[in-house]
């Protein structure tokens, strides 16, 4: 049986190695709050570790994010920690069917992968689902924009001059560690542009109800989901219009079954990303700064 040891009590072993010295807070600080730092908010709580947790904005629309696709150990680990956490998740609004296809460009199948015990929801719902858990409230509109740290203890720098010191600091801040100052050695590159395209509620019935991941070359990808359609290069693709997406795509090869959403996607309701990449970090942590998640992996986009 696979064993599961939440990071929580890899924190608290860390932490008691640690005297605090009297000006400082004894709270971790916790910097992001998406799945990563929601995660682990939670765990630090029910093993009885101060948390503060800080974010930039509340999230306010869940359909603004993307879908993210969390294995069954992935469930299994937050319900270790908060068990009814598991059927909130099952019955949250936009999960999809567990079921995710991974194709080559012209549609061949390579994997089908349908596990029930996996879900695939908004990102945004994953964490505003895992929040509804935790006790400790958020400080929004704190951008940290670096972390050092002496024997006593951590100081958090925010945008605009204000400091913070703290026992310890978790950087669960994603691909934006690359803007933090921070004693941990991750250099995120640009990788690919990820640009989500929408299609109007009435098309939404033509696509398939599951995820499918078109594998193409040279870096060229398509997501497809319910009601959208995520298109993934090597350059940046903002500024095309959907009839020169669809085309680029089709020249790449790709399954005009699938191709043929791109055109009828909504001209002016579209997200753009970067996807950063970096190799997995050395040391996941350096004194009293951890890194948790995409901070210390490889990035992808949020």
């Amino acid at each position: 049986m696979r064993q599961i040891i939440p990071l929580g009590s890899i924190l608290l072993s860390l932490l008691s190695g640690f005297v605090v010295a009297s000006e400082y807070d004894n709270s971790i600080a916790v910097i992001g709050c998406g799945p990563g730092g929601a995660a682990f908010a939670l765990t630090a709580e029910k093993l009885g570790l101060p948390i503060t947790i800080y974010e930039d904005k509340k999230i306010t629309d869940i359909d603004s994010s993307s879908y993210i696709n969390v294995k069954r150990y992935g469930v299994d680990s937050l319900a270790e920690v908060e068990p009814k956490l598991r059927d909130m998740l099952y019955s949250a609004s936009s999960n999809l069917s567990p079921r995710t296809e991974i194709t080559n460009a012209a549609g061949s199948v390579l994997v089908d992968v349908c596990d029930p015990k996996s879900i695939a929801l908004r990102r945004n719902q994953l964490v505003t689902t895992t929040l509804k858990c935790i006790k400790t409230p958020i400080k929004y509109g704190r951008i940290a924009m670096g972390v050092t740290q002496t024997a006593d203890g951590v100081t958090v720098e925010f945008e605009g001059g204000k400091t913070k010191k703290h026992a310890l600091a978790v950087l669960a801040c994603g691909n934006r560690i690359r803007l933090l100052r921070n004693d941990l050695d991750v250099e995120p590159d640009t990788y690919v542009s990820w640009i989500v395209r929408y299609l109007p509620s009435s098309l939404k019935k033509d696509m398939p109800d599951h995820e499918i991941c078109a594998l193409g070359g040279s870096k060229h990808m398509i997501f497809s989901f319910p009601g959208e359609i995520a298109l993934i290069a090597p350059y940046d693709l903002s500024d095309r219009s959907p009839e020169e997406l669809q085309k680029i795509f089709e020249e790449q090869g790709f399954d005009p079954n699938l191709t043929k959403f791109i055109s009828q996607t909504i001209k002016n309701k579209v997200k753009n990303f970067t996807i950063y990449r970096t190799d997995v970090a050395k040391n996941w942590f350096q004194g009293r700064v951890v890194g948790l998640g995409d901070a210390v992996h490889q990035c992808l986009s949020a």
